[in-house]
């Protein structure tokens, strides 16, 4: 009699351990926490249009909800999503983030956000073909000078927002020195980088032959006439 009594005391602390450790795994499943997060400012735009201007680039939200959901917010790489596929022209745009832009869960409060607006312009995308422009430094050697250039290819495309892209007359190359050079020589140039989401296609790099000419002297010239 006295065994069974021990075993039954025996399940009811087993019973009452396991009911405990449930208890508490609920109760911190269920204890609310707050998190700050930086969420990327992910801008969907329709096929041939860029965005050419964003004031932010980071979304920053206080968010608040059960430990076990928050916990899984601060581990996933989430993004604030803008879609804006249904622009088809150039357009300047002031965009509420609000709470639809956030992939968060209908559990998680979100209790700030900032900003609270994003800033941005959105351009048509195209391209152009520009002429290429030789960038020299440095002075030739006394008595000569830089008599012109034979470049190949003459000319690169390049793609970018219409607004932009359409103010541009060259695409220049990094700097060729000519410091006390006398005689005409070859070299193969990086084209500049083009700022403003403007991108060179390819030949990113072209021949330059520079050529050097002795300098005429013009008081000699006067006085053979």
């Amino acid at each position: 009699m006295k065994l069974v009594v021990i075993k039954n005391n025996l399940w009811a602390k087993i019973s009452a351990v396991i009911l405990a450790i449930g208890l508490w795994l609920y109760i911190a499943g269920e204890e609310t926490i707050e998190v700050e997060l930086n969420l990327p400012l992910n801008i969907e735009i329709g096929q041939n249009m860029v965005v050419s201007e964003q004031k932010a680039e980071l979304i920053n939200v206080y968010a608040r909800g059960r430990k076990e959901l928050i916990s899984k917010l601060a581990e996933e790489k989430l993004a604030s999503n803008i879609d804006l596929t249904s622009y088809k022209e150039r357009t300047s745009l002031v965009i509420p983030i609000e709470r639809k832009n956030l992939p968060f869960e209908p559990d998680v409060d979100v209790m700030q956000i900032r900003p609270e607006k994003v800033e941005l312009k959105i351009d048509r995308l195209i391209q152009k073909v520009l002429p290429i422009r030789v960038i020299t430094e440095g002075e030739p050697a006394p008595g000569y000078e830089v008599e012109g250039f034979i470049i190949d290819p003459i000319s690169a495309m390049v793609r970018g927002p219409e607004d932009f892209i359409d103010n541009l007359v060259y695409i220049d190359t990094e700097p060729v020195d000519v410091t006390g050079r006398q005689k005409s020589f070859k070299r193969y140039v990086s084209l500049k980088d083009i700022p403003m989401f403007g991108n060179k296609v390819p030949p990113q790099s072209i021949e330059v032959v520079v050529k050097i000419a002795q300098r005429e002297n013009k008081s000699i010239k006067k006085d053979k006439k």
